[in-house]
């Protein structure tokens, strides 16, 4: 390869290409070369050094990719700069300087439903869950449609023993699309904190036309219908979580 290396120095698509190979080849000080100025010092080119940031978040050198990451800032203000700084933050645990960024992100450019994702992440990781939840119901405001945001939303909440906004939240996804399954699970599981137990039976029968092999959904089908003392089924369903995982302890005991 080393013959070729003088042939793609003008070419920042091709130096690419050629980065990647030395990067499989675990050459990582080969694929940077490539981006480097002659005398090894960091290029002043946006594109060479943006070249030089995903190599350092590739081998998890973050503390460079930081560095570089200020550095490119410096020349421009571009949104998706500034949002992959704050992702490098949070990936440290530096959630406060995180969280900060995201803000700065989205008072630009509000319709982000990731940064929304990611700062109530971290808001989140602070304890603060009540900023958490305003950031998701703000960034739902900005991007309706959002299903990243609603999911976030309703798993916060009921991780949080807010049932009836997890409820809310799921209901939200499922009205969408019908074939969600994993917002059928949760909105079902909501319904049973909340003692809706024909709801959630309704729920868990949908998800089980869906998911007919999955002992979970079959097993929380059965806990609604004890709670409903719907025996009969509810003994049918328990036998059929058992068949598909005879190591599920609750059913032995339901």
């Amino acid at each position: 390869l080393f013959p070729y290396t003088a042939l793609f120095r003008s070419d920042l698509v091709r130096r690419r290409s050629l980065a990647r190979v030395y990067t499989r080849l675990d050459k990582p000080e080969l694929a940077r070369s490539l981006f480097l100025q002659a005398d090894g010092s960091d290029p002043s080119d946006p594109g060479r050094l943006r070249s030089l940031i995903g190599l350092d978040v590739l081998v998890e050198d973050l503390p460079s990719a930081e560095k570089r990451l200020h550095a490119l800032l410096a020349m421009s203000h571009d949104l998706d700069d500034q949002e992959l700084l704050a992702a490098l933050l949070q990936r440290q645990q530096r959630n406060v300087e995180a969280a900060a960024i995201y803000r700065q992100v989205l008072a630009t450019e509000p319709a982000r439903s990731a940064s929304w994702a990611r700062l109530a992440t971290c808001l989140d990781a602070q304890g603060d869950t009540a900023a958490a939840l305003s950031a998701l119901d703000q960034g739902l405001q900005a991007v309706p449609a959002s299903s990243l945001l609603a999911d976030q939303l309703g798993k916060l909440c009921y991780r949080n023993g807010l049932y009836e906004q997890s409820e809310a939240a799921f209901s939200r996804l499922v009205d969408a699309d019908a074939s969600d399954a994993d917002s059928l699970l949760f909105r079902g599981l909501s319904r049973l904190k909340l003692r809706h137990y024909a709801a959630a039976e309704a729920d868990f029968e949908a998800l089980g036309k869906l998911r007919s092999d999955s002992p979970g959904q079959m097993y929380a089908l059965a806990l609604g219908l004890v709670l409903q003392k719907k025996y009969g089924p509810a003994e049918t369903a328990l036998k059929k979580t058992l068949e598909l995982n005879p190591q599920a302890e609750p059913a032995w005991e339901q």
